[in-house]
């Protein structure tokens, strides 16, 4: 949760993406410690809720959209509840 961006590790999804025609959205989230907690989980909660609102322009199914990461990122999305960050 302190150094990366966007990119770090999408190279790693490469092969579910041709596999499975599938999209990746990458989250870019702010990093710590300038951003402490909750920041980075809003964040990267807002980047999935905005792939939901937008899955038409997308091309995506929204009853089937998927939370990965290589890092931090896929956790702190999957953190965020419907009662708010946990």
């Amino acid at each position: 949760m302190m150094l990366g961006d966007r990119l770090g590790g999408v190279e790693i999804l490469a092969e579910w993406l041709l596999r499975y025609d599938a999209i990746a959205v990458s989250v870019d989230y702010r990093l710590a410690p300038e951003h402490q907690d909750p920041i980075p989980v809003e964040d990267c909660y807002a980047g999935l809720v905005w792939t939901r609102d937008h899955a038409d322009e997308l091309g995506i199914d929204p009853d089937r959209l998927v939370i990965v990461g290589s890092s931090a990122g896929g956790g702190l999305a999957a953190g965020h509840g419907p009662a708010g960050p946990r």
